[in-house]
């Protein structure tokens, strides 16, 4: 098998298997969860590999979307493909924003050498988690 075939294959399969960890994980009823590993799983393909990870990512997270929608029978279909679809894309451009945030302001890779460097990462990485949960929200 071709091994940009394998790396997104691979990337698809941690992204779904993270989604299901984090679907366990959920806060019942609310069907909310505070600990999502594909977006770390994501992040972390995206800086490792550039672009090349987005395919692996967006066949996750379309898995993952395909699963929710076995998961609620009996919620309309059209609702949780339309939430799900945005909630999809920005699935992706979390990850590819964040990357380019901090490869962009920040040099990565690099040491970062200061408390100040790290709490600006973390920052930018806040900030990137709330593309996600505010896409679902407003497709609502």
């Amino acid at each position: 098998m071709n091994k940009t075939i394998t790396i997104t294959l691979g990337i698809a399969v941690l992204f779904t298997l993270g989604a299901s960890l984090g679907k366990y994980l959920e806060l019942q009823p609310y069907q909310i969860t505070a600990f999502w590993p594909p977006a770390g799983i994501a992040l972390t393909a995206v800086l490792l590999l550039g672009n090349r990870a987005i395919p692996g990512i967006a066949i996750g997270a379309i898995l993952t979307l395909a699963m929710a929608i076995v998961r609620e029978p009996d919620a309309p279909l059209m609702v949780i493909a339309g939430v799900g679809s945005i909630t999809m894309i920005a699935w992706i451009l979390q990850p590819v924003t964040a990357a380019y945030l901090l490869v962009r302001q920040f040099q990565l890779p690099m040491a970062w050498g200061s408390a100040r460097a790290y709490m600006r990462g973390a920052a930018v990485i806040a900030l990137c988690a709330t593309i996600p949960a505010t896409a679902g929200t407003a497709a609502l």
